[in-house]
């Protein structure tokens, strides 16, 4: 067992290519599960849904990123939950583990049984990782908080209204 969690840790630091770069594209899917409120709090509700992020390469190090989704929550019944952000993000490209950190805003629409259509704007903070098989493919895994803000701080009608998605990816890349 030790000898096989010392290969998984070799192959992890094997140099890659360069796979940040100015110009790449990266287009994925998202699977996601995530909380309203704190996690695994009272009141606090899990969900799943799906999504999709965008990657425009500015340089070895900065990215464009755009990523949007959809979730069911349970928020004393079926609250759907759209959001669309925009941001930037630093990218550490050194080895086949590629994490990066993103700062974005955007907006969220939430429809509740209880209350009408609304929509809020966020700010979210993502800090992931993608493995990179090959030049054109990657498997990540994004953690990702979104602070939602509202007129009346409760648009998920919760008393926190952070929202914590983890989602795995796989992105497919232009080559350079």
């Amino acid at each position: 067992m030790v000898r096989l969690r010392a290969l998984v840790f070799a192959l992890l630091l094997v140099p890659s290519g360069a796979w940040a770069f100015e110009g790449r594209l990266a287009l994925g899917p998202e699977v996601s599960g995530g909380f309203v409120g704190a996690p695994f709090a009272n009141g606090s509700s899990g969900s799943g849904g799906v999504g999709a992020s965008l990657v425009y390469g500015l340089s070895d190090t900065f990215d464009l990123v755009a990523d949007g989704g959809w979730a069911l929550y349970d928020l004393g019944g079926a609250a759907h939950l759209a959001r669309l952000s925009a941001g930037i993000a630093y990218v550490v490209d050194v080895l086949s583990v590629v994490p990066h950190l993103s700062v974005s805003a955007g907006g969220m629409l939430v429809a509740r049984p209880d209350a009408p259509l609304r929509m809020a704007p966020t700010v979210e903070v993502a800090l992931g990782a993608d493995y990179l098989v090959s030049r054109s493919w990657a498997i990540g895994l994004v953690v990702r908080g979104t602070y939602v803000f509202g007129g009346d701080a409760d648009v998920l009608g919760q008393g926190q209204t952070m929202l914590l998605t983890l989602a795995a990816r796989l992105l497919w890349t232009t080559e350079p």
